[in-house]
């Protein structure tokens, strides 16, 4: 990407040739241009074809390195592009690859050779498109032929490769072993396993290099036919004796053998043959084949566990199939990344890739876009879980299931049953046992006679039973899987994946079941150690496990001595489920009656539903003030209240009793009821939600499935629930109406007290006004707060003292206004007041200004100019920025000080003055001083008295007088400013202080409608940009505090935007800024900003 950004269209000939020369090494130490491949490009598509191939004449025999090989290619020499390409194995990772693709492309005639060579490098490089673009026309050579049988193979397009596959043969152009290996591979693409193994029989039984890729598309073919022990030992006799094999079809015959070893059962051992084929497939340069194999290495990671390297290497490999837009496969490897990050706890990046994965247009394949959908929820799933939220978790395992529905439509038979024992899994850690015992069944169905898939199933079996604490119902799964070996088998096939589930499984159950401490940390301790196993720690650790640490054997032996699995003392039995049942009864009141939110109420009521009936689906129906239906449910899938029988639930409002029927099916009373027949609805219980009298609601359970599932215990326990719930229900619908009348009047106040601050305000500003409108020596200055109390004190104190003042403050802080004030309240009121910026006058000039010079001095003195000294004579000399006078004048300086007179340039004679200084600057003289960029002589002379202005924001509470004296300056004294604005003005750090204000003032009298609100406000005060954000939140003498730093850069910024917006002139860019033009030119100079091109 960085290559193409640089393949700018408006780079000029001149420079076009430069790069070319540059690539082409005629420029001694150059490298590579900068930009790769795509400047380049850039710089051929400037220069066109004819002007490449005259520079290209003349660098014909002074070109080096792989620069040569481009000069040939523009000039046609095929023969040396050809010698080229047979000594370079991976041009996919040479720079120039891309460049010589455009140049043989772009030639209407190539030599067989290099078109054949060229073709082969991007059939390995998964480009077959471009590979068949480039192929001459059928029956032009066997080779480009041969070719383009593969490239229709790699793009499915099987009929035409079979047609020019007769052809072939016809011709007799084609060696048999590759003909037989090209239709060995036509069989399998086609599904025809039989007639592939009938063509590869001799190759399969004895394989050799001759026809070694007949051999491996034949083991091929019999994996896919289910014998892997035959394909296993075939490619391991090849690769024994085939010391001869070509990189790539090395690579294919071990991608084979771990495919072998997977059917086998052998997962740990077929994962590291898997990462074997992609480093041979990396040195053959075939990316297609190196992705291949990548994928399936990571998926298998999944299943045996992934560290931190492996981790590593699939989002390496999710990043490459993304930039080659291989966007089916990026899904598989990206969906696998995914579990393995949701395992090692990277959420974040787990929902930053599902985001990456959404981007993909997959309309075309409806199975990655399902598989897609899984990584989604997956991801949603781990978040739900980490934050204990049941519902989300609830909503998430119904989303699962219909990804299992979607895979099921495009016929992946395993993928769905996997998607329907995750939702059963989330929907049992919801404790929607009903619903998960549907998803299992279906499951159950659906797998095979493979162990580790019935062992998965009886994971699952394992979580729905403990959610129903079912003692009894877990007693099957659990003799199911240690008859299969147990987690010791599973380790041994490399499913540490399922280890892993099954620890997870035995806590869930002990937890529920409340077993005693000593097993739950036994089976804790079981599942952070399976999980370390998954996350790579000790991926390789098949032994069995002790009897301590195996969940299974903890959870078996908790069981058998559990007096509630025996029938031997059935009534304990029986009286203990009981207690345990009304000791859960109230735990969940409890938790009701902490409740305050009425729809989270809502959600808990229906989960205690189901928690304590053990039904499949349920509801809960409230009805409001005004008669509307408020409906919260589980299990009912997309329908939602549809999937409700109105036929029961009518009944219970209209009675207000309870209703309970063993086979709704077959009761009299619901004969008339469509929604139970429509439903097929078997076991339904429902019963009022009653307050005080009044029918609040119904909850609602049933089953579909099990005829008699509620008796008269569950109706009992049920009814006194329901009248529970129902306070609940009331007592949080009073609080919901309080805070609603608490926030209306709370509104009111709000509003109320928005109009007093306003008025409060509107006072102030006057009390402000009064107080600060001073005529005489302080005028134009604006401040009741005690920092500037201060100033006006120290002003009344100095101001008859006649001596030198240094006015110490930022930029924009009014220096020049205390300057008039000292002036206008001193002894020399009456004679002149003399202001200049030291700063703003070149450093040329700067001596004849303040001294004057005598006629002829230099070019353009054509009369004599008496200086700002003798201009103040009697009077005050204000010099603002005195720290940026060079050494030279600071020394002329000095002698005025010194001596009371100054000296013309040119002249020789002196002339006396009486003036008083008053300097001004933003700066640290001090640090100036031990800089030597300040005379230390001038700074004693100077800073006799010195007066500190404070900055705009440490006297935030002028802000009210301040912005009345703007206003009232700039014609807009009728503008009110809204309260909430005064709260941000204060917050503002002010970069510029008054001077700042006073622009964002002249903007409101410009914009603002009779009332300033948060809307008028600029975005930099809005948004804290600027120096606000150097300032804010810093530690005391950190990089946030260097206030040089920040005024410099604030200056920076506005110099290059005003640059910017007045196109480079200086003249303009000073205006618009309201410096001078030579100051501005000296800002350039120091802050270090790029003139701009004349």
């Amino acid at each position: 990407l960085s290559a193409l950004a640089a393949a700018d269209d408006d780079l000029d000939p001149q420079a076009a040739r430069h790069r070319l020369a540059t690539a082409w090494g005629l420029v001694e130490g150059a490298g590579w241009p900068a930009g790769g491949a795509g400047a380049v490009l850039a710089a051929r598509r400037v220069l066109g074809r004819p002007g490449v191939r005259e520079l290209a004449a003349v660098a014909r025999d002074v070109a080096t390195g792989d620069g040569a090989v481009l000069v040939a290619a523009e000039l046609g020499d095929d023969g040396a592009v050809g010698r080229w390409l047979a000594g370079h194995d991976r041009p996919e990772e040479q720079r120039i690859w891309p460049v010589l693709l455009e140049i043989l492309r772009e030639r209407p005639v190539v030599a067989a050779g290099v078109v054949v060579s060229v073709a082969a490098r991007l059939l390995a490089e998964d480009r077959a498109e471009e590979a068949l673009r480039l192929l001459p026309a059928p029956g032009a050579s066997g080779d480009a032929d041969v070719l383009r049988v593969r490239a229709l193979l790699r793009l499915g397009q099987i009929a035409d490769a079979e047609a020019r596959l007769a052809d072939l043969a016809a011709d007799g152009r084609v060696d048999g072993a590759t003909l037989r290996a090209l239709r060995i591979r036509t069989c399998v693409d086609r599904g025809d396993y039989a007639g592939a193994l009938a063509l590869g029989a001799g190759d399969l039984e004895s394989p050799g290099p001759d026809v070694a890729e007949a051999a491996v598309w034949a083991a091929f073919a019999a994996l896919c036919a289910g014998r892997g022990a035959e394909a296993l030992a075939a490619m391991d006799a090849l690769l024994a004796r085939g010391e001869a094999l070509a990189p790539g079809l090395r690579a294919r015959a071990v991608q084979v053998r771990a495919g072998a070893l997977l059917v086998l059962g052998r997962t740990i051992e077929a994962r590291d043959a898997y990462l074997d084929a992609a480093r041979l497939f990396e040195i053959a340069g075939e990316a297609a084949g190196r992705n291949a194999v990548e994928a399936a290495a990571a998926q298998l990671a999944v299943v045996v566990g992934a560290d931190p390297s492996t981790l590593a290497r699939t989002r390496r490999l999710l990043v490459r199939l993304l930039v080659q837009g291989a966007a089916m496969r990026a899904v598989d490897v990206g969906a696998a990344l995914v579990r393995l990050l949701l395992r090692a706890g990277h959420l974040e990046e787990a929902e930053a890739v599902v985001a990456t994965l959404g981007a993909l247009d997959l309309a075309a394949s409806p199975a990655a876009d399902t598989r897609r959908g899984r990584a989604r929820a997956e991801v949603a799933l781990a978040a739900a879980m980490a934050k204990g939220r049941r519902t989300e978790v609830a909503a998430v395992g119904h989303e699962l299931a219909e990804v299992a529905v979607a895979f099921d439509r495009v016929g992946s038979v395993r993928e769905a049953t996997e998607a329907r024992l995750r939702a059963a899994v989330a929907l049992a850690r919801a404790d929607d046992p009903g619903a998960a015992e549907g998803l299992l069944e279906r499951a159950a169905a659906d797998v095979g006679e493979d162990a580790a898939d019935r062992a998965a199933v009886a994971i699952a079996g394992i979580e729905v039973a403990a959610a129903r604490r079912d003692r009894r119902g877990l007693v099957p799964w659990i003799r199911e899987l240690v008859a299969s070996g147990g987690p010791g088998a599973l380790a041994a096939q490399g499913r540490n994946d399922l280890v892993a589930e099954l620890a997870e499984a035995a806590w869930f159950a002990a937890e529920r079941l409340g077993a005693p401490s000593a097993v739950r940390a036994a089976l804790r301790a079981a599942a952070a150690r399976a999980s370390a196993v998954t996350r790579g720690d000790d991926m390789h650790d098949t032994s069995a496990p002790s009897e301590t640490s195996d969940p299974l054997a903890v959870l078996e032996g908790f069981l058998e001595g559990d007096t509630s699995t025996s029938d031997r003392e059935p009534e304990a039995s029986r009286l203990a489920a009981r207690l345990e049942r009304l000791e859960r009864m109230v735990r969940i009141y409890r938790r009701l009656a902490h409740e305050e939110d009425v729809d989270r109420l809502l959600d808990q009521i229906v989960d205690a539903m189901l928690d304590v009936t053990g039904a499949e689906r349920g509801a809960v129906v409230v009805r409001t003030e005004g008669g509307d239906e408020h409906v919260v449910h589980r299990g009912l899938g997309a329908a939602g209240a549809a999937a409700l029988s109105r036929s029961v639930l009518a009944r219970v409002f209209e009675e207000g009793e309870a209703v309970v029927s063993v086979d709704a099916m077959e009761d009299a009373r619901f004969e008339s009821a469509r929604s139970v027949s429509h439903l097929n609805l078997r076991s339904v219980l429902a019963v009022p939600l009653r307050f005080r009298g009044r029918i609040l609601g119904a909850a609602y359970v049933d089953h579909r499935l099990r005829r008699g599932h509620f008796g008269s215990e569950d109706l009992g326990d049920v009814e006194i629930f329901a009248d529970l719930a129902a306070t609940a229900v009331a007592h949080a619908r009073t609080l919901a109406d309080l805070r609603a009348k608490a926030a209306a009047l709370a509104e009111r106040e709000r509003a109320l007290g928005e109009l007093l601050a306003a008025r409060e305000a509107e006072v102030e500003g006057l009390r402000q006004r009064a107080a600060t409108a001073v005529e005489g020596p302080f005028e134009g200055i604006v401040g009741t707060s005690p920092a500037m109390q201060k100033v006006f004190r120290r002003i009344r104190r100095i101001a008859d003292a006649d001596v030198p003042v240094v006015i110490r403050g930022e930029s924009g802080t009014g220096k020049e206004l205390v300057a008039r004030a000292i002036h206008r309240l001193g002894p020399r009121a009456s004679g002149p007041f003399v202001a200049e910026n030291c700063g703003a006058i070149p450093k040329t000039l700067l001596e004849s200004i303040l001294f004057g010079h005598a006629r002829g001095a230099f070019t353009g003195a054509d009369r004599a100019r008496a200086g700002l000294f003798e201009a103040a004579h009697g009077g005050t000399l204000f010099l603002d920025e005195v720290a940026e006078l060079p050494l030279d004048v600071q020394a002329k300086l000095l002698r005025v000080l010194q001596e009371g007179e100054v000296r013309r340039l040119g002249e020789t004679k002196s002339r006396r003055v009486d003036v008083r200084i008053l300097a001004a600057t933003h700066r640290d003289l001090e640090s100036m001083v031990q800089e030597g960029t300040f005379r230390e002589d001038l700074y004693y002379r100077l800073d006799v008295v010195r007066v500190e202005i404070p900055p705009l924001r440490e006297r935030t509470e002028d802000l009210p007088a301040l912005v009345e004296a703007l206003l009232a300056r700039h014609g807009a004294a009728g503008l009110r400013v809204a309260p909430e604005v005064f709260d941000v003005l204060a917050r503002h750090r002010w970069p510029g202080n008054v001077r700042e204000l006073e622009n964002e003032v002249r903007r409101w009298a410009v914009l603002a409608d009779g009332i300033v609100t948060l809307a008028d406000l600029s975005p930099a005060i809005v948004q804290g940009h600027g120096v606000a954000r150097h300032g804010e939140g810093g530690e005391a003498g950190g990089p946030d505090t260097d206030l040089k730093a920040a005024v410099a850069d604030l200056e920076r910024r506005m110099i290059r935007a005003a640059l910017a917006a007045e196109n480079g002139n200086i003249s303009a860019a000073a205006r618009r800024l309201g410096v001078s033009r030579y100051g501005l030119h000296k800002k350039i100079d120091r802050l270090g900003i790029e003139p701009p091109k004349s």
